[in-house]
């Protein structure tokens, strides 16, 4: 396949869950099995809806990377602990590695060339993490940082999405996320990536974390936005570590695959300072 991007190790995409899946061009036809099964368990249309979309950008992702046709990528869901038909999404192939996420009728997904990536999103709502909630699911050099300055709960959020994305990412251990700090993490892994961000769509504010093992998140990628204006960057909200300020460029490009093609809004970067 010729892939007008050219070479495109990094690709993450955002977005309303039922805008999501009319891009992506598939249906659900190409679910496996076990796809369909747990698709069908769900009790409410919002889940199902989100499922739905996490999985078939996943394929389209995929395919832009690879060149395989969307509708022959292979995922495959699986849960470590229990051995469930939840948890991380693989693809059948050690070549791409994929992440979903989603919140409130809001996806992000993310496919990258042989590294382990993960992503988390959240919405912001402004009681969402209670203290004793925080208690939780913050280690103590955590909650003090959480509670410096203005804006904590987003702060708490923020942070919250980047222990999610380093436990899909592999980066940090399942289990209680009160035992261990990300600053600790992250500095053992210098060679990883990270990216914080805040996004604005339809009126509400969603806290997003991108992290890749060989640092693809800090420095490339494209960020894909459904519709082309839907997300945005939101820079009056406060990211989560100061030092790291992101931003999508203007312009767009495009990519075609498999007979379709996706308006890039924008290759996203960050810079220390």
């Amino acid at each position: 396949m010729a892939n007008e991007l050219g070479v495109q190790e990094n690709i993450t995409v955002v977005g309303s869950a039922s805008d999501a899946i009319a891009w992506s061009g598939l249906s659900l036809r190409v679910l496996n099995s076990s796809e369909r099964q747990r698709l069908q368990r769900f009790r409410h249309r919002q889940a199902a809806t989100e499922f739905l979309a996490g999985h078939l950008v996943a394929r389209t992702l995929v395919s832009l990377i690879t060149g395989m046709h969307s509708a022959q990528v292979s995922l495959v869901q699986g849960c470590s602990t229990c051995g469930g038909p939840h948890g991380p999404v693989h693809v059948e192939s050690d070549e791409v590695f994929v992440s979903i996420s989603h919140t409130h009728g809001f996806i992000a997904v993310t496919a990258a060339k042989e590294e382990m990536i993960g992503i988390d999103v959240e919405r912001y709502e402004h009681n969402k993490l209670s203290p004793s909630a925080q208690n939780l699911a913050f280690h103590a050099d955590e909650l003090q940082m959480i509670a410096k300055g203005p804006n904590s709960q987003a702060r708490a959020i923020s942070l919250w999405t980047q222990k999610e994305a380093m436990i899909k990412a592999g980066l940090a251990p399942e289990g209680p996320t009160n035992g261990w700090s990300t600053y600790e993490y992250m500095a053992r892994a210098s060679a990883w990536g990270q990216r914080n961000v805040w996004l604005k769509n339809k009126g509400e504010n969603y806290a997003l974390c991108l992290i890749s093992e060989k640092g693809s998140a800090d420095s490339a990628g494209y960020m894909i936005s459904i519709p082309k204006a839907g997300a945005v960057l939101n820079q009056a909200w406060p990211p989560l570590n100061t030092e790291w300020d992101t931003r999508i460029h203007a312009g767009a490009r495009t990519a075609s695959t498999a007979g379709h093609s996706r308006a890039l809004v924008g290759r996203t970067s960050s810079h220390h300072g």
